[in-house]
């Protein structure tokens, strides 16, 4: 859809982390950017346990940052 987007053969809807980079460049640009869908939420879940093993939580911890509130592809 991306690459369709960028020849001129129409118009997509797809998230700023696939096509981030493409937008940077320029060879694309965002439109209706005042529609917002509803957002959308991951969760972690995990075994109820006081013994939550340091991978674990540097996993948890590790995608809390990356894909919170502002993931890096939408600092473009």
């Amino acid at each position: 859809l991306v690459d369709l987007a960028v020849k001129n053969h129409g118009i997509t809807f797809i998230p700023t982390f696939i096509a981030y980079q493409r937008l940077a460049k320029g060879e694309l640009v965002p439109i209706l950017e005042q529609y917002q869908l509803p957002t959308l939420n991951a969760y972690a879940v995990y075994p109820k346990n006081r013994f939550l093993s340091q991978r674990c939580r540097y996993l948890i911890d590790f995608i809390a940052e990356r894909f919170g509130d502002n993931p890096y592809w939408d600092d473009f």
